[in-house]
């Protein structure tokens, strides 16, 4: 198909017993759209669309010159890559509402928001038969920071978080930097981004007052070790009985080469933002013929990872499977399995 060149960096989320993947597709245009994919045991395919779900139809989604990409493109490369569109999207399962960071890449690379409503994402499966239908569906939320470019962002509620969070002056309703659906700012949300070579966190309930903010450092590069050049958020973070799991990336040298691999990191649920563990090393690295070369070489990259017999939104203990679902040299899809307790260490599970 022209617009599933290459698939890579799906969103995961599980509903009622079967898996649903919303992958990015690069298409022979060098425009990326969101595509559909979705199983019960999660390795063989049930069904598949023909068609993406979601696809660049606002200004930032795309550039202005897009044909002249193209041609930049064919000088620098002898072929299109990746021109704009709508990129690695996450998907939270909030209530009876799916929420979907994604980068719009446009004149700008920008973190923006949009929402499904799971009985509208359900009906849409079996009675959209086109992307313009389907783009109906979706609510754009738009650019989350209006003048940042920001990518690689996890969307997930904190409702037993304690810390009380710095409150701004200015007057409600002003906000010029950041923009979001006007129900997470009335609820307990988190939301970690990354401000390269770091990852920030930024709670809602800062915003309620109104002013600008990227939040605070969560994590950072740690120099000399796999992850010593830059770390970003993976997959929204599962809900364990041990704290939030996050599966992120990092980036760092192997044999003086880019690589991107995989890591776990724990926080506790009163405090998101306190890290109780850290892998020292990689959960998993490009090994395969299919993660070290390809269209971009020694990546595993993940946006989606789901319970394997549970849904999204419920909670794991250390006999839980899951599924990372990833992209292998940003050409193609694999997925891998752990459980719950070969991930996080003993001493933090009794």
């Amino acid at each position: 198909l022209y617009w599933e060149k290459l698939v890579y960096n799906a969103a995961a989320v599980r509903i009622n017993g079967i898996t649903y993947l919303l992958y990015r597709a690069l298409g022979e245009d060098g425009i990326s759209r969101i595509g559909l994919w979705w199983s019960r045991n999660g390795y063989h395919q049930d069904g598949r669309l023909l068609f993406p779900i979601f696809g660049p139809r606002e200004d930032y989604e795309l550039p202005r010159a897009t044909k002249k990409r193209r041609e930049e493109h064919r000088k620098l490369y002898g072929m299109v890559r990746e021109v704009g569109g709508t990129e690695d999207p996450r998907v939270t399962l909030i209530d009876d509402t799916l929420y979907m960071t994604y980068t719009a890449y446009g004149d700008m690379v920008q973190l923006a928001m949009a929402k499904i409503e799971v009985g509208d994402f359900l009906k849409g499966i079996k009675e959209c038969n086109s992307c313009e239908e389907w783009n109906s569906l979706w609510v754009r939320n738009g650019p989350v920071f209006k003048t940042l470019g920001d990518k690689d962002a996890v969307l997930f509620p904190v409702e037993e978080h304690k810390v009380q969070q710095r409150q701004m002056s200015s007057r409600k309703g002003e906000n010029k930097f950041v923009t979001l659906f006007p129900e997470l700012l009335e609820g307990k949300f988190a939301l970690i981004h990354r401000i390269p070579p770091d990852m920030q966190i930024l709670y809602t309930e800062e915003l309620r007052n109104v002013g600008p903010s990227v939040g605070t450092t969560f994590f950072m590069s740690r120099p000399g070790m796999w992850d010593g050049e830059k770390v970003g958020a993976g997959a929204p973070p599962l809900r364990t009985k041990y704290g939030w799991l996050h599966i992120y990336h990092g980036v760092g040298k192997r044999n003086d080469k880019k690589v991107y691999r995989l890591g776990v990191i724990l926080t506790s649920f009163d405090d998101p933002a306190r890290i109780l563990y850290a892998s020292h090393i990689p959960v998993l690295e490009p090994e395969e013929d299919y993660e070290v070369n390809g269209w971009v070489p020694n990546v595993v990259f993940t946006c989606g990872v789901v319970p394997k017999h549970k849904d999204s939104n419920e909670t794991l203990d250390e006999n839980d499977a899951i599924m990372v679902y990833y992209g292998a040299a940003d050409e193609v899809m694999g997925v891998a399995e752990a459980k719950i307790g070969e991930l996080i260490p003993k001493e933090l599970r009794e």
